[in-house]
């Protein structure tokens, strides 16, 4: 038994012994220290720190039926892709687009709004690129677009300048304001000068009506027409009018809409009645 005792004490190591030991050992203890210490530095000097910036949008409300506009208008495309065969390349997106949060990823991750960012935040030479194309894929892997399912949209950057990173997810937004903007504005330019063509039109049949009434007048001496046969070209013309301004509503609808489009149908049978 007591020889167990005496065993247990041998094994057991004291404090001091412990301390002897360190003491041996510190040379080697503190070189490890202070090795692990500077690698970590060194290590977060190569990888510098990079900051995420994301924000959440919802979609505007937007004509669907303007979709293949607002794609040939911003280029739609892969990042980094050259521009060019823009049929083909709309035909494809717009096969790909099921809402309109969908529709508007497309806009703010096509050639048009990635160069403009390219340019506001000169991002060609922050990341050493060469070309334009180049650098829309840099720009393509730093910043995601994606449309989630609760219809909002979801934008995020990545860059070692939490500012810039904040403020390049702001301008995504913002172009795509932008662009917005300036195809609703050429859209009512188009609908004016469709308007106003066929205003002169309706002109031009109106200024012949009155000339060949008019001949029809000299040629045949008719000097006045009675009272009911001019009520009745009245309301003639009356008809030929709304008959005109309905023509020109549909042409307008189908440039929005389907041809079985309610509306559009409703016109038609109208006029034909």
């Amino acid at each position: 038994m007591a020889e167990l005792h005496k065993n247990r004490a041998n094994n057991e190591s004291s404090p001091i012994e412990i301390l002897i030991v360190l003491a041996k050992h510190s040379r080697m203890i503190v070189f490890a220290t202070v090795a692990v210490t500077v690698l970590t530095f060194l290590i977060l000097l190569i990888i510098p720190n990079k900051y995420t910036a994301t924000a959440r949008l919802l979609p505007p409300q937007q004509n669907m039926s303007l979709s293949a506009q607002l794609l040939n208008f911003m280029g739609a495309g892969t990042p980094g892709a050259p521009t060019g065969n823009t049929m083909a390349g709309m035909a494809s997106s717009l096969l790909g687009l099921k809402s309109p949060a969908e529709l508007y990823v497309a806009m703010m991750t096509g050639n048009t709004t990635f160069d403009r960012i390219i340019e506001r935040f000169n991002l060609r030479k922050l990341y050493n690129e060469n070309t334009i194309e180049a650098t829309r894929k840099a720009l393509g892997k730093k910043a995601k677009v994606v449309a989630l399912k609760n219809g909002l949209i979801a934008i995020e950057v990545t860059d070692k300048d939490p500012q810039r990173a904040a403020g390049m997810a702001n301008a995504f937004y913002e172009e795509l304001d932008g662009l917005l903007r300036q195809i609703t504005v050429q859209e009512a330019r188009g609908r004016m000068a469709f308007m106003e063509k066929e205003r002169e039109q309706s002109n031009q049949n109106l200024a012949k009506a009155e000339n060949a009434l008019r001949t029809f007048s000299e040629e045949h001496g008719v000097i006045q027409i009675d009272t009911q046969a001019k009520g009745v070209l009245e309301y003639v013309a009356r008809l030929r009018a709304m008959i005109d301004a309905k023509e020109v509503q549909i042409k307008v609808m189908r440039q929005q809409a389907t041809p079985y489009n309610y509306d559009v149908v409703r016109l038609e049978t109208e006029i034909k009645a």
